[in-house]
C-alpha cells in the first residue's frame, strides 16, 4: 500500500541500508572502546576533537602520498572489467577481478611507500584505496580491501616494533592507524548504494569521501595514544581524500560518457544500415515503368539491344536483393553501369556519360555498398532529365594521397542543395540516398569523410566522396575489367 506517494518497496532499500550503517557504526564504537581498554588508555580529551591544524608542508606531503594510488586507479580504469562494471555490463567474474586489482594496488602502495616510512606514518594511501574500493565495488569489496589494509598496517607494526610479540600484541593487532579501515570500507559501500542513481556525480563523490574519512577518524580517536596528533590534520586529510575520490568519479563519468557515445554511434549506424536495406529493397516504380517501356520499344526494333537491356534490368533487381555492407568497387561500378544502360536507352542522345578511371587497380578496393548509384540517379533525375537537350554526366574515380576519391558531375539544371543532408523529401529516393551515403560515411570513417555536394542553378552539380584506402592500391593485382564497358578508360564516353 502506498502512503503519501511512497511505496513500501521504494522505502525498503534505503531504510535497510541506513539500519546496516547504524549497526556497523555502533559496532565500530564498541570495538574502539574494547581496543582502548585493551591498550590501557583510560583518558579521553574532548578538546582534542577540535584541535584542527593546517600546515603547508604536511598538506603537500598528504597530497604526494595519494599520487601513487590515484595513478594506479587511473591505469585500472582502462581495463575492460572496470569499464563493464561502471557501465552496467558486469560479467560474472568482473567484481572478483576488480577486488583482485584493488588488492594488488594495496600491496603495490604498501611496498612502495611503507618501506621507507616511520612507524607512526599516516597511511593515507591505504585509506584512500579502501574508500575507492567501497565506492566503486560496494560494501563487500570495500570490506575485503579494508581487511587486507588492516593486515598490512598490523604487519608493518610487527616488523618495526622491537619488543616481542607477546608484549606488543595490542599495538600490533590493534594499531591506531588501522582502527577506522573496516568501518570506512563498509560504510562508504553502503552509502554508495544509498545514493545509487547519482553515485558517480562528482559532488556526491566528494561528499561521501569527506563524510566517511572524517567520521572514521573521529570514531577511532578515543583509542589513540596521541589524540591531539591524530585529529590535528583531520580536516585537511578529509578534504584531500574527498578530492581524490572526486577524481575517481570523473574517471568513471568519462568512461560512461564514452560508452554512451559509442552506443549512440552504434544506434546511428544501425539506423543507416536499416535505411540502406530499405534502399536495397526499393526500386523506383517510375524507373521500372520507363525501363520496361524502353525495352518493349527495342524488342520490335533491335532485339539484341532489348536482350542486353533485360540483362541490365536483371542486374538492378539482383542488386536490390543483396544486403552486404561492403562490396568491391568493381561490383559497385557494374551496378551503376547497368543502371546507366537503362537510362541511356531511355534518354538516348540526351545523355552522355564520361568515365575517368586512370588506375584500374583501385577497382579491387572495398567500398560501402550502394554508395555511387544514388549519386548518379540524383544527377540524372534532378539535373539532366529536366533539360530539353539533356547533358553530360562525368564519373571520376582516383586515388589521392592514400584516399579514394569519387566525383559525379553533371551540367544539368542544378538544384537547391541547402537541405539535402536532412533527406526531408521522403518521397524522393535519390534525396534519401544522398543523406544515407553522407551519414554512413561519417559513421564508418569519421566526420572528415562526409559527402561534399556543390550545386548552382543553371550550372549543374558536383558531388565528391572521399574514402580512406586501407590497402595500398600499388600492391593490388591489376585484373581485367570484363564487366565495364570500354568507356571506363580514361576520358572514355558512352
Amino acid at each position: 500500500m502506498k502512503r503519501w506517494g511512497l511505496s513500501a518497496t521504494s522505502l525498503g532499500r534505503p531504510v535497510s541500508l541506513l539500519i546496516a550503517l547504524a549497526i556497523i557504526t555502533v559496532g565500530q564504537m564498541v570495538f574502539v572502546q574494547l581496543v582502548k581498554r585493551l591498550k590501557g588508555i583510560d583518558y579521553f580529551d574532548l578538546n582534542s576533537l577540535t584541535n584542527f591544524h593546517i600546515d603547508i608542508y604536511d598538506t603537500g606531503f598528504f597530497v604526494k602520498e595519494l599520487i601513487v594510488p590515484v595513478a594506479l586507479l587511473f591505469l585500472l580504469s582502462g581495463l575492460p572489467p572496470f569499464k563493464r562494471l561502471v557501465t552496467g555490463r558486469e560479467r560474472r567474474l568482473d567484481s572478483l577481478l576488480l577486488f583482485g586489482a584493488l588488492c594488488l594496488i594495496q600491496l603495490a602502495f604498501f611496498f612502495f611507500s611503507y618501506s621507507s616510512r616511520p612507524v607512526d606514518y599516516e597511511p593515507l594511501g591505504i585509506y584512500f584505496v579502501v574508500l575507492a574500493a567501497g565506492y566503486l565495488g560496494g560494501w563487500r569489496i570495500g570490506a575485503g580491501t579494508a581487511l587486507l589494509a588492516y593486515a598490512l598496517v598490523s604487519l608493518r607494526a610487527f616488523w618495526l616494533l622491537e619488543a616481542p610479540l607477546a608484549e606488543q600484541h595490542a599495538e600490533i593487532f590493534f594499531h591506531g592507524d588501522a582502527l577506522p579501515l573496516i568501518w570506512q570500507g563498509l560504510s562508504i559501500g553502503l552509502l554508495a548504494r544509498l545514493v545509487e542513481p547519482g553515485r558517480f556525480i562528482p559532488l556526491t563523490a566528494f561528499a561521501l569521501g569527506f563524510l566517511v574519512e572524517l567520521s572514521g577518524r573521529f570514531l577511532a580517536a578515543p583509542a589513540q595514544w596521541d589524540q591531539w596528533n591524530w585529529t590535528a590534520h583531520i580536516l585537511v586529510i578529509s578534504l584531500i581524500s574527498a578530492t581524490a575520490l572526486t577524481f575517481v568519479a570523473l574517471l568513471v563519468r568519462n568512461i560512461q560518457a564514452g560508452y554512451n557515445r559509442q552506443q549512440a554511434h552504434q544506434a546511428e549506424l544501425a539506423t543507416a544500415r536499416a535505411e540502406l536495406k530499405a534502399l536495397h529493397a526499393q526500386i523506383n516504380p517510375h524507373f521500372i515503368f520507363n525501363s520496361l517501356n524502353t525495352i518493349r520499344y527495342f524488342v520490335r526494333t533491335e532485339p539484341d539491344k532489348a536482350r542486353d537491356l533485360l540483362l541490365s534490368l536483371s542486374e538492378v533487381f539482383q542488386r536490390s536483393l543483396r544486403s552486404g555492407e561492403f562490396v568491391s568497387l568493381r561490383e559497385e561500378l557494374a551496378y551503376v553501369e547497368a543502371y546507366l544502360a537503362l537510362e541511356k536507352a531511355r534518354l538516348d542522345e540526351r545523355l552522355t556519360v564520361q568515365w575517368i578511371i586512370p588506375d584500374e587497380r583501385i577497382l579491387s578496393l572495398e567500398v560501402p555498398t550502394l554508395i555511387l548509384q544514388p549519386l548518379v540517379e540524383n544527377a540524372i533525375i534532378h539535373g539532366l532529365s529536366p533539360k530539353q537537350d539533356g547533358g553530360t554526366l562525368s564519373i571520376t574515380i582516383e586515388s589521392w594521397d592514400g584516399e579514394l576519391v569519387m566525383q559525379v558531375r553533371d551540367n544539368g539544371t542544378g538544384f537547391d542543395a541547402r537541405d539535402w543532408r536532412s533527406g526531408k523529401d521522403k518521397k524522393d529516393r535519390a534525396s534519401i540516398g544522398l543523406a544515407n551515403i553522407d551519414n554512413r560515411l561519417r559513421l564508418l570513417y569519421g566526420e572528415a569523410y562526409g559527402l561534399k555536394l556543390e550545386s548552382e542553378s543553371g550550372f549543374g552539380t558536383r558531388v565528391q566522396i572521399k574514402l580512406p584506402i586501407l590497402t595500398k592500391p600499388a600492391i593490388l593485382p591489376k585484373p581485367p575489367v570484363p564487366s565495364l564497358a570500354e568507356g571506363h578508360k580514361v576520358l572514355g564516353q558512352s
